[in-house]
């Protein structure tokens, strides 16, 4: 489960609509307030109009116009108006808007460009956005082009909304990056898949047992540790091992917000219950609980684990979530508040302003050594903490190369009502480095595998027959 681009754009207040469309809203209002009015994002492709303290936002191209959002703009974490420009604070993202005089003409009601159901308005529509907001055709070697033509020669025959989902779903595919994804109806996957010839792809050539990163990080703990404190339902485990070094597992980087009080559910369970009460939350209330949550729990872990003359943190089997938990987590071995790394968003031929993002410190931060284990399978906002720690000189990164997927999911909704997303950020360390496409390697390479399946069995079959050996590594520095 991957990071997607805060709850600014996929949940935030899913209260009632302040208009029916953008068209519906009277765009020469009077502005008794500096908000009011109608904005343009800087990139992320946005129209906000204010009045009074109602906001609604739309995604927008140069063809489409669709709302997303509405709600109160008090209801925001942190906002203001600097040189004329408004600035919207959600987590450690900022998001820039300038004022325009009025919406673009297709966002008013009745100007439509074109029918919403139309398939070749919609792939154009998908095109467009990629076009204005993917941040790494080099990266992902896609010539962005040829690719846009090639597929959009085979829209003449395309006559169906399945085959459409079909054709966007094998463009989509050539980029390779976890972060883009495709979402449309049950009915219309599935009338997609049943027209697919040739349905004998084998995605596990090898054989190999499927084991959940969620099943290799229970073995692992267990081959340690005859008890060992685990909290939501083993999203999070630690304990002390021989040489009195700690041990801390975080195997997500979200689901800590306390909807549950069983914390003995089977982890599937868990997610299945967690994610049925946190879609009745707004995103801020939601957002406050998962932080809130991680705090308490963390501050426990690192009260038990104080005293240990060094820690192993294992991030191997986390595929992501939140920035701000694994952020929180480095809190404690940092000695001073820093920058730790920058981000930034493609806007059309040019990009947004940088933000960098400080790491605060804890008064008694540990300046003990720390071991941070890292595979391919620590992805997102796992490799956001393991970006943000390459600035703190006690922490040794140990393990395999991490997967490469750093951006924001940039969440958007095409006219037919389907969804996808897209990575649009670019995240730098301080020497103005990206790891998009190719991860962040470790200082100490024990084993390492693209293949997830491949990586899981490796750990898995060391566990059975004599210890891990990324594990065993940092135990045999203290013999």
């Amino acid at each position: 489960m991957n990071k997607t681009e805060s709850y600014f754009t996929t949940y935030f207040l899913l209260g009632l609509l302040i208009c029916i469309t953008l068209s519906s809203c009277d765009f020469s209002i009077s502005t008794s307030s500096p908000y009011e009015g109608v904005w343009s994002s800087i990139g992320y492709g946005r129209i906000l109009k204010i009045e009074e303290d109602n906001f609604l936002l739309a995604d927008v191209t140069d063809i489409s116009c669709e709302k997303t959002l509405s709600g109160s703009l008090s209801e925001f974490e942190n906002y203001g108006i600097s040189s004329d420009t408004l600035w919207i604070k959600d987590a450690i993202n900022i998001y820039q808007f300038t004022k325009i005089d009025d919406a673009p003409i297709h966002c008013k009601k009745g100007q439509a460009l074109s029918d919403p159901h139309d398939l070749m308005h919609n792939f154009e529509v998908l095109s467009s956005t990629f076009e204005d907001h993917y941040a790494y055709f080099e990266e992902r070697n896609i010539d962005w082009p040829k690719t846009y033509e090639r597929y959009k020669s085979q829209m003449k025959d395309v006559d169906s909304a399945p085959q459409l989902y079909n054709l966007i779903d094998n463009m989509l595919s050539t980029f390779d990056d976890g972060h883009i994804t495709l979402s449309a109806p049950d009915s219309i996957v599935s009338l997609a898949q049943e027209l697919i010839i040739d349905k004998t792809t084998d995605s596990n050539p090898t054989n190999l047992k499927k084991y959940s990163r969620f099943e290799v990080a229970d073995a692992v703990a267990e081959h340690y540790f005859k008890t060992i404190q685990s909290r939501k339902s083993g999203l999070i485990k630690w304990g002390i091992l021989d040489g009195n070094i700690g041990y801390l597992q975080l195997n997500q980087m979200m689901g800590f917000a306390d909807y549950i009080p069983n914390d003995t559910l089977d982890v599937y369970d868990y997610w299945r219950k967690y994610f049925e009460i946190g879609e009745s939350k707004s995103s801020i209330e939601h957002g406050i609980s998962e932080l809130k949550g991680f705090n308490s729990i963390i501050k426990e872990a690192m009260s038990d684990l104080s005293k240990t003359s060094s820690i192993i943190i294992d991030l191997r089997f986390n595929s992501g979530g939140k920035d701000e938990l694994g952020l929180a987590l480095l809190e404690y071995f940092n000695s001073n508040e820093q920058v730790v790394f920058c981000k930034f968003a493609v806007a059309g031929t040019d990009f947004t302003p940088k933000n960098c993002i400080k790491l605060k410190s804890k008064p008694e931060y540990y300046d003990r050594p720390v071991s941070l284990l890292i595979s391919d399978a620590s992805a997102s906002a796992t490799e956001i903490l393991v970006l943000a720690g390459k600035s703190l000189n006690n922490i040794t990164t140990i393990g395999g190369t991490t997967n490469g997927v750093f951006s924001d999911m940039l969440d958007k909704t095409l006219p037919n009502g389907w969804e996808f997303s897209l990575s649009n950020e670019i995240y730098h360390d301080l020497q103005g480095n990206s790891y998009e496409g190719k991860g962040i390697e470790p200082q100490i390479i024990i084993e390492h595998h693209h293949n997830k399946d491949v990586l899981l069995n490796q750990i898995m079959n060391h566990i059975k027959s004599e210890g891990d050996p990324a594990i065993d590594w940092v135990l045999a520095q203290k013999q």
